[in-house]
């Protein structure tokens, strides 16, 4: 008896131990939680997806082809509304910055930062920087003009889309990452991708 209890002492001591804060790498699976949630490396794979997904694209490719011929720098990008349709709280940045940051990379877009969908960063300072032609404690010809702003050429937007069964004590849940690029000057798509993201769990017969 005295063994049982010092055994099942030494359970419950072990239960409740935590581990210290440490470092992990958000770029593997390795370590990471296990859970039906879109995690970290979710959208670490979307970003890679869309932008290899774009650059393999005939139909942006053709589209940077023509506009390189008519223009002499390369095309503005905004980040436009990406809707979360899930269960989920998401910060669409995660997604669509990293999209942003792998496509100025690579050379074939410039993104803008004066004007952005919701939800997406803004730098409201191109517009309040041009307030100060109104103060007279600034030199007017430091003063940034109105009417110099460019508008972006094309726009990134789309959603996430959650779908749910579940069957028995097992549930599955599908993420749909669905974006699209816009040339803005037509309003036409230059490239749609779409990329799936599946979990499944099944729950303990006890429910734990």
């Amino acid at each position: 008896m005295k063994k049982f209890i010092m055994l099942a002492g030494v359970a419950i001591v072990a239960a409740g131990c935590g581990t210290a804060p440490h470092t992990i790498d958000t770029t593997t699976s390795e370590g990471r939680i296990a859970t039906l949630k879109i995690s970290p490396q979710d959208f670490n794979e979307a970003a890679d997806f869309a932008v290899q997904s774009m650059l393999n694209s005939p139909q942006f490719t053709n589209y940077l082809k023509q506009y390189q011929k008519d223009n002499d720098d390369m095309p503005l990008l905004m980040l436009g509304k990406v809707v979360n349709n899930t269960t989920a709280t998401i910060n669409m940045p995660v997604l669509t910055e990293r999209i942003a940051e792998k496509l100025m990379n690579a050379g074939v877009v410039q993104v803008t930062t004066a004007v952005a969908g919701d939800g997406q960063l803004k730098d409201q300072s191109s517009a309040d920087i041009r307030d100060l032609e109104l103060d007279d404690n600034f030199n007017i010809d430091t003063v940034q003009k109105r009417g110099t702003l460019k508008a972006p050429n094309l726009s990134l937007s789309g959603a996430i889309i959650q779908q749910e069964i579940t069957e028995g004590r097992t549930t599955e849940v599908t993420y749909f990452f669905s974006l699209t690029l816009t040339d803005n000057r037509q309003g036409i798509a230059v490239w749609k991708g779409n990329r799936e993201v599946g979990r499944q769990a099944t729950q303990s017969w006890f429910g734990w």
